[in-house]
């Protein structure tokens, strides 16, 4: 008998054995993780193995088998309710350590990222990427690659989570004295009949240090109920000036002694006088209220409340005697005159200008979107794309020229794989995963760069876009160039900083910064541009012709209601939106013409297309205390846009136009700057205050005065006037016709409505402001179409010139000589309007071009 056949039966009874082994592991194995499926609470290998008695190699072998039904178990139960949910994302987190490298994973993932979306709505809390990746701990790029996927199937947006922690009354009240708790004649008294502190105030007492301080501007803020945000800066300063003084707290402050010094600058010097002076307005009139505040409690009252009270200066002989705001406030009239004596001068320029750079960025969006097209349709399209276009350009003096723009289309495959040589090391080590398709922005994402432009013999930086340098400095990022803001007149990085940007993430835009400046590209977000443009257009459009408040212009809503066209008697149709004036409860109606109304349209076109139906947002802050959540116009993303959101943009389709005063300085552009300058323009039609004051939505017919004071320009224009009457009055003071004429302009200017006149239409209301001198009016729209009307009034009155020429009739020689000025100013404008028309109508025809030998050379993707 051979060796192999006495050693068969010794061989079989270790096979069984091992068997039997195997099974009895396998078995233990199970039943240590159902222990732990059962305590929901995860365990490592090592652990497992040391509480079995099994080698980890052995453990990891027999749990593969379960592993698998967990995962068959997770992709496929049914989730119908709460606590189902919980059970499923429990049983997740206790083998997720075990499953993270499965095939399945993703789809794991996708699924646990559904499943706490589904919770949280079922919990009626807000969908915020915050409290998905809480839910999950899967980590940012794969949470919002899932809630884009969403978003997109369920047509829903998820909520922005607010930046700062809430802070509520009942966070303050443990931080404020008891005795304050329940302060009479205010809001904690009667919250029905009293205002509550505002959310900023609230933030403000909670972050004050010093108790005694804290509890005086509980105390100061809370009687005041009007809410100024110079009420709570007012503490915030003060807070800051204890340090610099040497004291611990408020009640170390002595303010005999403390506020004169102050006024005189002895004290705080670094603090500039304006401040000095607002800061002191402020002080007494907290003074003012919390003096009123006391006679009306009784005497017990008053003695419980009097050890928070501000402490009062003995004798306030020096601020009654001060001219400190005085000056301050005549210097800062003066410096808001001269800013709007330059922006006046241009309001026809700066429509120009928009009007032309909005068509340049359609033609620009429209070149862009075709060669993606294009490049979607040919799946083998080998990458960068090089494409080029030729637009004619209207320059501001009125010239045309012929520009080519030069571009090149990337993909994130083929910028990943150019820019890895050169990028610093282990750049892309942690991002592997997500760096092949450009920080996770989709397969489909598709980068533009602006390669130059050339216009006959000029160079790249002439005739380029106007938005390049501003795109170049990261002006419209989140980190833009302090020495470039400096440069241009912008005081922060806000100033330009576009409301709605649906380009790209914000970590895309950070990778695409890095790629740009290792690459030497110039990448244009060419739809933050886009809606950056016709915000600006809309504002505008509606602020030089209108001077509305932007706070009024932010309530235009998408109804039937509050943006409508209306018929006046005799068959007349204008345009009007409703909003909510400054200081009143009602809506009033603010006319518009259709320039702006096409304004308004082209931004909801674009909204609509990002956004589809506009949703119904809550107002910004400021207006929430008259405004109800409704579909405003000026949205995007879930949010109303502010004030400085419409600034911003007007800002930056006017870059680069320069506004300055006639001392040098840089004008910095805004919607109130407009206003000004809108009434300074009716004024100078010669139109009453109090129509001015209408127009405005103003009641004090003072605050109007001071809206409408003329500007240096205009007191030379009058002297010169003054001079050429005295020389007419010498030869025809006894001529009454034109004082008869006069009365009779006056009689018949008591009349008017937006109707069509000489060489347009009327676009003001209730009143004609220029006597209907239609002709050169700042409120009459020129229409090319009555080109005709125009020059043959310039006929007349030029035949007329002659005339009163000939005769010696200065006065009449003047009037005629300003008919015919505004006939020329009319036509001027006409061809302008048509020169706009013609770049609008103009469409970006796209020329590609094979990558050239130096793009080759940096890489492509077939």
């Amino acid at each position: 008998m051979s060796n192999r056949t006495k050693t068969w039966p010794g061989r079989q009874a270790a096979a069984i054995w091992c068997a039997r082994r195997s099974v009895e592991q396998r078995a233990t194995v199970h039943r240590a993780l159902e222990d732990v499926r059962a305590s929901g609470m995860p365990k490592s290998q090592v652990e497992l193995a040391a509480a079995t008695g099994i080698s980890v190699e052995a453990f990891r072998k027999h749990e593969r088998t379960y592993l698998r039904d967990i995962k068959a178990e997770l992709l496929t139960r049914v989730v119908q309710d709460e606590e189902a949910c919980q059970a499923w994302i429990a049983l997740y987190r206790c083998f997720a350590t075990r499953i993270k490298a499965a095939r399945e994973v993703r789809a794991l993932q996708r699924r646990l990222v559904r499943l706490s979306i589904e919770s949280l709505d079922r919990a009626g809390k807000p969908i915020t990427y915050t409290a998905v990746d809480t839910l999950t701990g899967l980590g940012s790029q794969r949470v919002a690659a899932e809630l884009r996927a969403w978003e997109v199937e369920t047509g829903r947006r998820r909520s922005r989570a607010s930046m700062w922690q809430p802070v509520t009354l009942a966070t303050v009240l443990p931080l404020i004295d008891p005795a304050l708790h329940h302060m009479p004649l205010t809001f904690l008294d009667d919250p029905r009949a009293h205002r509550p502190l505002s959310a900023t105030s609230l933030r403000m007492i909670c972050s004050l240090t010093p108790q005694g301080l804290r509890n005086t501007a509980f105390f100061c803020l809370t009687l005041a109920e009007v809410g100024h945000s110079s009420d709570w800066c007012f503490f915030g300063a003060l807070a800051g000036f204890l340090p610099a003084l040497g004291l611990a707290d408020i009640d170390a402050l002595d303010p005999d002694t403390f506020y004169p010094a102050f006024h005189d600058g002895q004290v705080l010097p670094d603090v500039s006088a304006p401040s000095r002076a607002h800061w002191l307005q402020v002080y007494f009139r907290l003074l003012r209220r919390q003096q009123s505040y006391f006679e009306r409690l009784t005497p017990e009252q008053a003695h419980g409340l009097a050890p928070f009270r501000l402490q009062a200066v003995t004798s306030a002989t020096f601020w009654h005697r001060s001219l400190l705001y005085k000056q301050v406030d005549e210097e800062r009239r003066k410096r808001r005159k001269a800013a709007t004596a330059a922006v006046h001068d241009k309001f026809y320029l700066f429509r120009d200008i928009a009007g032309r750079r909005v068509n340049q960025l359609v033609r620009l969006r429209q070149a862009f979107r075709d060669a993606c097209d294009r490049a979607r349709r040919h799946p083998d399209t080998s990458f960068p794309v090089a494409f080029a276009y030729t637009e004619e350009v209207v320059t501001p003096t009125g010239s045309a020229r012929t520009v080519t723009h030069r571009f090149r289309l990337w993909d994130g495959h083929t910028l990943r794989r150019l820019h890895a040589p050169v990028a610093p090391k282990q750049y892309y080590a942690a991002r592997e995963a997500v760096a092949m398709t450009g920080y996770d922005c989709g397969a489909d994402t598709l980068f533009v760069s602006y390669e130059g432009a050339s216009a006959g013999c000029e160079t790249v930086e002439q005739a380029g876009f106007w938005f390049a340098d501003l795109v170049r400095s990261g002006g419209l990022n989140y980190d833009p160039d302090p020495a470039f803001l400096a440069a241009h007149g912008y005081a922060v990085a806000g100033a330009i900083f576009p409301p709605a940007r649906p380009d790209w993430p914000r970590s895309v835009g950070r990778w695409l910064k890095r790629v740009a400046a290792d690459l030497g590209l110039l990448f244009l977000p060419v739809d933050t541009l886009m809606a950056a443009g016709l915000i600006g257009h809309a504002g505008l459009q509606i602020m030089t012709k209108t001077g509305a408040r932007v706070g009024e212009v932010l309530q235009i809503r998408l109804t039937r209601e509050h943006l409508t066209r209306a018929e006046l008697p005799g068959g007349k149709e204008v345009i009007a939106f409703r909003a909510i004036p400054k200081g009143r409860g009602a809506e009033e109606p603010f006319y518009i013409d259709d320039r702006c109304l096409k304004a308004l349209h082209a931004w909801f076109a674009f909204l609509r297309e990002h956004e589809g139906r506009a949703a119904p947002v809550p107002p910004f802050h400021a207006l929430r205390r008259k405004c109800e959540p409704a579909p405003y116009l000026f949205q995007f993303g879930g949010r109303h846009f502010e004030p400085s959101d419409i600034n911003a943009c007007m800002r930056i389709l006017l870059h680069g136009v320069g506004v300055s005063t006639a001392q040098g300085e840089t004008v910095r552009l805004s919607a109130h700057l407009l206003r000004h300058g809108f009434a300074t323009e009716m004024r100078q039609l010669e139109v009453p205050l109090d129509v001015i004051a209408l127009l405005l939505k103003q009641r004090d017919v003072e605050v109007t005065r001071y809206y409408a004071q003329p500007t240096p320009a205009q007191l030379i224009d009058v002297q010169e006037r003054i001079f050429l009457d005295r020389l007419d009055l010498t030869r025809t003071h006894l001529r009454a016709p034109a004082a008869i004429r006069r009365q009779l302009e006056d009689a018949r200017g008591g009349v008017g409505a937006l109707v069509p006149v000489v060489g347009g239409t009327c676009t003001v209301a209730n009143m004609c402001p220029a006597k209907f001198a239609c002709l050169g009016c700042a409120g009459n729209a020129p229409d090319p179409a009555k080109r005709a009307q125009v020059e043959e009034f310039k006929r007349i009155y030029g035949d007329m010139v002659q005339l009163a020429s000939g005769q010696g009739l200065r006065a009449d020689e003047r009037k005629a000589r300003e008919v015919v000025a505004g006939c020329e100013d009319m036509l001027a404008e006409m061809a302008l309007i048509e020169a706009v028309e013609r770049n609008g109508e103009q469409a970006a025809e796209v020329q590609y071009a094979q990558a050239d030998q130096h793009s080759d050379n940096r890489g492509g993707r077939r």
